[in-house]
This record gives structure tokens, C-alpha cells and sequence, in this order.
């Protein structure tokens, strides 16, 4: 077997028993189609968001507890749960959108409190407009109960107005307290939303592709701008409030496709203390996450890369930005982590991508998980730096949405143990492993999963070559001797090469004997010849030993020939009706 990998880090399976008292597992959840947020409640249920409109819980280990897929009749569809909060009171909120039309910008994005259950206590709309999709509508809470909402829009659709960023308060009974907009002269995409441990508000985002900047926005309590800070180097995606104050921040270099992943650090200020670019394949888009350890390291859960390149799934630093170690989980593929979480029990939690059925990944505290053991990955770094400047916004407040609902329709889908670390092909069958010329071949690949691509070599074989399926039959060799049969079996940026030898006999040619005949008359008869080159013997199934013959009977005639090593044989059936 080669396999051939597409990095060149160095690596170490890692096989360390998780912390005791923490569960792990990775499990999978089928035919479910880009789970998207993850959250944890007070009572350690796990709730899962995906991007086609179905919230899920999972108990503590992972069993499936129930799900609801949020549609308003049939026609208005819910595309994304955008995010989940927890509540203090054990509940949850939910900011989800929902659509009139078959468009790439929503109607309405509406935020529920659910109860234990899953239900909606109520539904508040906290946006009527175009709703930007992916990452740019996001969930912050208070410890008094009331829930802010974030989502983003253009000020016209398809223009190059400067886009909107709007926020709502809303109390824990569902009542808007206030809404407003923050806009300026950039195109803004703002990316994650937290409240800070002094009861502000701070935001982070970036141009995207329409402008390659990055932004830091800090409110107060009300809503109102206290501070902003500009930077033409990161592209933010997510931050950590840090205990000491300050925050870490993850984001991309500015600049074209693939960007790099950097990590920094900056002061009360916007001050950048440290930056560091990760010497990896590029990743880092869309929903990573970024985590405050409790023994005080930085965990960064990286996400989404070209098909082609692996990633670290977790990355450790600490607090000053030193490397501390990094994993991956599936060696063949580049799922990444999103949505990573710290766990009720210590651990670290979040989702990860797979064609056919998304997984979740809960660790301990140091990122083990006993039943999916991981590789070790050493990620190089260097120093970057940007030095921010100031960025004004303007604010105003906004009038209360149309009211909105959506409907709760229960489902229910599979969940099992996944761990990809195993190829999906160990091997490949042939039957026979030793035949005759002419004989037809099947061949199988053997493994305990299936891969993404596979591709079949059968020099001086019909057909010589056979892709897109795990088993074949009917090949076909026409000249004797050895023939070398190949498997490349691609699952991810992983490829296993396995090959087998099938010794191919000389032997007769096949026979054909001819259609099936009827003769007339008393005297009539059939001359069958049945000879064929490469034949020494031959046997009618009515004794005759002859392989030219005359047949003045009704009747079935199957011949056998042979060369001692290999036979062929064929049948024809004679009717002979008398009196005509």
C-alpha cells in the first residue's frame, strides 16, 4: 500500500487518555447537511444549528435527544440557524432567518427562545430587510436575561452603498428594547459579537473580499460607539475576552487567495501586543473558533481549506503566543472544527464537515478523545504586526421589524460513532485470483468505509481501465500470463495504491454454437460444428466426444471444450418437427 499525503509537517499519532471525568467521543449525525452552530446548556445538552434549518439536541455523550426542522407553511423555508446562546434561566435562544422568496437575501431573521424541549417560548423578528447569510448574524446575552441580536445587510441590493450593521436588544420575554444601525463608509461584515466581562459590547469583522480590511468595534452597554480601530493587514473572524483583560483575535492576512492564519493579541486600547502568521495550509474561513483554555492557553479550532490540503483541526498557544501543540483528526481530510466550545465538564466541543453526515467532536481539555485518536502536527510561526487607526461609524436607531413566526415540525435522523483515522479501502478481492483466458474477472475493494474516488488499471484486460466504482466484474483476458490488477482509492487529499497479480491460463476460445434452430421433415437434421482453437477435447452431453456433428433429434445440446486446464461451453437447442 503507498499512501501519499499532500503536507509535509511532522506528525505523531497521539494516543493519551482523556482527563478523568470528561467524555469524548466524535459522533456522527447522517444525511444532515452543514451543521453550522453548536451551544451547550446548564444541564449539558448539546444543541446543534444547521445552515438548512433544523435544530438538534444530543445529550452529554452524544445520543440523540430530539429535532426540529423550522419552516412557515410550505413555501417559506428556513435556510440557516445562524447561532445559539445559552440562556441563564437553562434555555436557550435561537437567531434563525426565514424567506418569502428563493433568493440569496432573507426576508426576515427572527430570534426564539426555546425551552428544554426544543419548542419556542416565543419568536421575536429583530430584522426586516435583506439578511446577509453565513457568519455575519450572531447572538451576545446579559446575566439579566435579555438577548442581543446582530446581523448585517446592504443598504441597497446589488449596489456598492456601505452596508449596515444592525443590533437589538430584546428582553428575556421577547419585548425589542431598543434596535439601532451602525454604518460608515466601508462595506462591513461583522463576524462575531461578544459582551465583555464590564458590561460593553464589542464586534469584529472585516471588508471581505470587497475591501481587504479589518475592524474592531466597541459599544457600550446602550449600544452607543465608544471606540473603533481600523487595520489594512487582518482580516478578523473571531475573538477571546482574556482574564486579565484584553483580547486575542483570529483572523487572515489581507491580500488574495489563500490568505494566511494569524493569531494576535491586543490591549484595552486596540494595541497590538503580539501577532503571529502560522507557517500551515491555509484555513481559518467562515466559523472558527477561538477559546480561552482553563489553565489560560489559547485553542484556536481552525475550519475550511482547499480540498486539496489538510489542516490542524486545534491549535495551542499561549498566552504569549508561543506554540504549544496542534491536531487533526481524519489524516485523509480536511474537516476542520467550527463552532468550538468550552464544555460544562472541562472539555472542548464543536463540529466538524463530512459528505454524507456532519460529526460532532467532543475532547477533553487537551484535546483527546480516547475512541478517535489523533495525529500531533508542529506548525511553524513568525512575528507580523499592523498598526490600527481610527474608524468612525455613525448610529442610528431603527424601527421595530413586521412581526414574523416560523412552524416547528419534529424529525429525527441517525447517530453513531465516527472516527476517520482508518483508511477507507485496506485492501482489494479478485475472483478467481487465477483463471482462463476469455473467463471473466470481479474484483472488490475491501475496507470498513467508502472512499471518495476510486479508479481500476487492468493491463491487456477489456476494459483496461474502470473508475467511479468500488467493485468490478466482467473483465475479460485474451492472452495468457500475468496480469497485474490496480486500485487507486482517493478519500480526500489521501491516495492508497493496492495491486494483486492474477495468472491468466491459455485455454480454448469461446464457442458459439448459434441461435437456437427448427427443421422440418422426417430427414432433416443440423450440422453443428462446435470447434475452436485451443480446444484438445470435447464432450456432448449426450456422449458424442466429436466436435462436428450431425443432430436429427429434438432436443438440448450443450458442448464442453477443453484444454486439459481450461473449458468453454455453450448450448443450443434443436427442434426437428416430423410430418411437415
Amino acid at each position: 500500500m503507498i499512501r501519499k499525503y499532500a503536507f509535509v509537517w511532522t506528525m505523531a499519532v497521539w494516543f493519551s487518555i482523556p482527563s478523568s471525568g470528561q467524555i469524548t467521543f466524535q459522533k456522527q449525525l447522517d444525511s444532515l447537511n452543514g451543521l453550522f452552530c453548536l451551544e451547550q446548556t446548564a444541564d449539558s445538552t448539546f444543541w446543534i444549528g444547521t445552515y438548512l434549518g433544523k435544530i438538534i439536541r444530543l445529550d452529554q455523550n452524544g445520543t440523540w435527544i430530539g429535532g426540529y426542522k423550522i419552516q412557515k407553511g410550505d413555501t417559506a423555508g428556513t435556510r440557516f440557524i445562524y447561532d445559539l446562546e445559552r440562556a441563564p434561566d437553562g434555555g436557550i435562544w435561537a437567531l434563525y432567518d426565514r424567506t418569502n422568496n428563493n433568493n440569496a437575501l432573507d426576508d426576515y431573521l427572527i430570534l426564539a427562545k426555546l425551552g428544554p424541549d426544543g419548542l419556542p417560548l416565543w419568536q421575536t423578528p429583530v430584522h426586516y430587510g435583506e439578511v446577509l447569510h453565513w457568519a455575519h448574524n450572531r447572538l451576545g446575552s446579559d446575566p439579566e436575561g435579555n438577548a442581543y441580536a446582530m446581523s448585517a445587510r446592504f443598504s441597497a441590493p446589488g449596489s456598492n452603498q456601505p452596508s449596515r450593521i444592525i443590533m437589538s436588544k430584546v428582553s428575556g420575554s421577547g419585548a425589542i428594547i431598543w434596535s439601532k444601525a451602525y454604518f460608515n463608509t466601508g462595506v462591513n461584515f461583522p463576524r462575531s459579537l461578544q459582551r465583555l466581562k464590564d458590561g460593553s459590547f464589542m464586534i469584529c469583522g472585516n471588508g471581505q473580499l470587497a475591501s481587504l480590511y479589518g475592524f474592531v468595534l466597541r459599544l457600550s452597554a446602550d449600544g452607543e460607539v465608544l471606540w473603533s480601530r481600523r487595520f489594512n493587514h487582518f482580516l478578523f473572524k473571531t475573538f477571546a475576552e482574556l482574564p486579565d483583560g484584553g483580547w486575542i483575535f483570529a483572523a487572515t492576512e489581507a491580500g488574495p487567495l489563500p490568505q494566511a492564519t494569524c493569531v494576535l493579541r491586543m490591549d484595552a486600547d486596540g494595541t497590538i501586543l503580539w501577532a503571529r502568521r502560522l507557517m500551515m495550509p491555509y484555513a481559518l474561513n467562515w466559523l472558527p473558533g477561538l477559546l480561552i483554555l482553563p489553565n489560560g492557553n489559547i485553542l484556536v479550532c481552525n475550519y475550511e481549506t482547499p480540498k486539496e490540503e489538510p489542516v490542524a483541526d486545534m491549535i495551542c498557544l499561549s498566552p504569549d503566543g508561543s506554540f504549544q501543540w496542534a491536531k487533526r483528526y481524519d489524516l485523509c481530510h480536511n474537516y476542520g472544527i467550527s463552532s468550538g466550545l468550552i464544555t460544562n465538564d472541562g472539555g472542548i466541543a464543536g463540529l466538524r464537515y463530512r459528505p454524507g453526515g456532519h460529526l460532532l467532536l467532543k475532547t477533553d481539555g487537551t484535546g483527546n478523545c480516547m475512541k478517535c485518536p489523533s495525529d500531533e502536527v508542529f506548525i511553524p510561526m513568525e512575528n507580523t504586526t499592523d498598526v490600527p487607526a481610527n474608524f468612525d461609524w455613525q448610529a442610528e436607531d431603527r424601527a421595530p421589524p413586521f412581526p414574523a413566526s416560523s412552524d416547528y415540525i419534529p424529525f429525527v435522523t441517525n447517530v453513531h460513532d465516527y472516527c476517520g483515522n482508518e483508511p477507507a479501502v485496506t485492501g482489494i478481492s479478485a475472483a478467481p485470483a487465477e483463471l482462463c483466458v476469455f473467463q471473466p474477472l470481479s474484483v472488490a475493494s475491501n475496507g470498513n468505509s467508502v472512499a471518495d474516488n476510486y479508479k481500476w488499471q487492468f493491463p491487456g484486460g477489456t476494459p483496461a481501465s474502470v473508475s467511479g466504482y468500488g467493485a468490478v466484474s466482467g473483465i475479460h483476458f485474451t492472452t495468457p500470463g500475468t496480469a497485474t490488477v490496480t486500485l487507486i482509492a482517493s478519500t480526500g487529499f489521501c491516495k492508497d495504491t493496492f495491486s494483486t497479480d492474477i495468472k491468466i491460463l491459455a485455454g480454448p476460445a469461446p464457442i458459439d454454437l448459434g441461435g437456437d434452430t427448427t427443421l422440418c421433415g422426417a430427414f432433416a437434421f443440423a450440422k453443428i460444428d462446435a470447434t475452436t482453437p485451443g480446444a484438445t477435447t470435447y464432450a456432448w452431453n449426450d456422449g458424442v466426444t466429436d466436435p462436428i456433428r450431425n443432430i436429427d433429434e429434438t432436443g438440448d445440446f450443450i458442448v464442453t471444450a477443453s484444454n486439459g486446464a481450461c473449458t468453454v461451453s455453450d448450448t443450443i437447442r434443436i427442434q426437428i418437427l416430423e410430418g411437415l
